[in-house]
């Protein structure tokens, strides 16, 4: 209002600025909800404010957040070789590449305890350097384990947070050496097919797959 009393409307540029300033300075890794209370007196713009932040990709735009899934505590060693078998009727796997064999048949991975994974899209094609720099050394790493949770959740091809119209389920799990591999898990011909490759694969995935990782 002026000193007359006269009402000044925004301009629409003058709005953006507005919503532009007080997203950028919410925390990419907050929830919707956790949002709504810091935006929640910043002005007559509180729903578009929202609607921006809903769309707010993880941190550079390379990854856009879908949602989070509980995987269940083990309380036994999760043995590779016994669990990831072809004709396995718990999770109808039917193919596993050389690379997965080779890098995870012997592994064993410890009991867990329950933890949440968040899955994204692939905004744009990207080799595994720049998926992983967004996700962070302590969120991106995942497990054998919590892969075949996934998979036995959706043994026929249900519905579920793994895709399942042929595109790759990307996760990052370390080998039975230690050493930190893409791990490819994806559906085809009615049955699930899992393989692995180098981090620095210069072929890199294309946009539209689904990267898991740790939400905490």
């Amino acid at each position: 209002m002026t000193a007359h009393g006269t009402v000044r409307r925004m301009t629409d540029g003058q709005k953006s600025d507005i919503i532009a300033t007080i997203t950028g300075v919410i925390p990419s890794d907050l929830s919707f909800d956790e949002a709504q209370t810091i935006i929640g007196a910043k002005g007559p713009f509180v729903a578009e404010i929202r609607e921006v932040f809903k769309r707010r990709r993880i941190q550079s735009g390379l990854l856009e957040l879908i949602g989070t899934i509980v995987i269940p505590a083990t309380s036994m060693p999760f043995v590779v070789r016994e669990k990831f078998v072809v004709g396995n009727a718990q999770a109808k796997i039917s193919w596993l590449g050389e690379n997965f064999t080779t890098w995870f048949l012997e592994k064993i991975e410890e009991p867990v305890v329950e933890t949440t994974l968040r899955y994204a899209k692939l905004i744009t094609s990207s080799v595994d350097g720049p998926i992983l720099t967004e996700l962070g050394d302590e969120k991106a790493e995942t497990t054998l384990t919590q892969i075949f949770a996934l998979i036995e959740r959706q043994a026929k091809g249900e519905e579920g947070v793994l895709l399942t119209n042929g595109w790759a389920n990307i996760f990052y799990i370390r080998d039975v050496n230690g050493e930190l591999r893409a791990v490819r898990v994806g559906w085809g011909g009615g049955d699930w097919g899992v393989d692995a490759g180098s981090v620095e694969d210069p072929d890199g995935w294309g946009g539209g797959r689904r990267v898991f990782s740790r939400n905490s």
